[in-house]
This record gives C-alpha cells, sequence and structure tokens, in this order.
C-alpha cells in the first residue's frame, strides 16, 4: 500500500492521507471515511481539503467523492479513452476545485479557468498531480 496524497485541515491543523486502497487516516483532523468497493481498474489518485472540516477524494475515472461536504461536479464518464484524473486542488476563495488530467486538461468546478496545457505535452509525457491555494 502506498500513500496517494495529503490534504490539510485548516480549521485543527492537522491532515488526511489518501491511501492507495481508497481509504483516509486523520492525524489532528475529523476521521470522515474512505472509498471501498471500486470498481475494477479504478483507484484513488487524489485528495483536497474541502470547505470547513472536510475533503475530496478523486478517482482516476475522474469521479470526485465528498467526505463532509457534496462534491460540486466531476469528470466522470467524460475523459476520453486512455486519459485518467490524476489531482484535485481546491480553490479557498470560491470553495470550488479542479480537476487535472494526464494529459495536462483543466477542469473547473466552481473555481476560475485560467488555462490548461492539454494539447502542450509531448506524447511520452503525461500531467501527475496539482496543488491548490
Amino acid at each position: 500500500m502506498t500513500a496517494k496524497g495529503l490534504a490539510i485541515d485548516s480549521a485543527t491543523g492537522g491532515y488526511w492521507i489518501l491511501r492507495s486502497d481508497g481509504q483516509v487516516d486523520a492525524f489532528n483532523a475529523p476521521a470522515l471515511g474512505g472509498l471501498t468497493g471500486l470498481p475494477s481498474g479504478v483507484r484513488p489518485t487524489g485528495i483536497a481539503a474541502g470547505p470547513g472540516e472536510s475533503y475530496y477524494v478523486l478517482t482516476s475515472d475522474g469521479d470526485v467523492h465528498g467526505f463532509g461536504t457534496p462534491a460540486r461536479g466531476s469528470l466522470f464518464g467524460k475523459l476520453p479513452a486512455g486519459r485518467t484524473a490524476v489531482g484535485i486542488a481546491t480553490d479557498n476563495a470560491t470553495g470550488g476545485y479542479w480537476i487535472l488530467t494526464s494529459n495536462g486538461g483543466v477542469s473547473s468546478f466552481r473555481a476560475p479557468w485560467w488555462g490548461s496545457m492539454a494539447g502542450k505535452l509531448a506524447a511520452h509525457q503525461s500531467a501527475t498531480g496539482i496543488t491548490g491555494q
């Protein structure tokens, strides 16, 4: 098992660590749960703190799961073949978030959109992560 990401709880100063099995470990932050029963081939790829004491977990198929807060939208069922969702970051100003895909594309959900690297990466390159505010 490996760690897939870390999100900081601004209310407590603690954090959550997302594990490769979809479970989330809480350290001086509220334990809100994790993912169970993911479909075959779908894996957790990112975690981001949400508003208040909450977080979002992103899966490779573009789905966003809210824990302690509702999800604001996702790319589930909208990713082209061969592309995966690789990271999620929240926008503190709007409470929304951005999703990064393996081709460098960025999708925004209740967050401003300023562009992306989609179509600008070489065939052998892929995006791997994103950091929020």
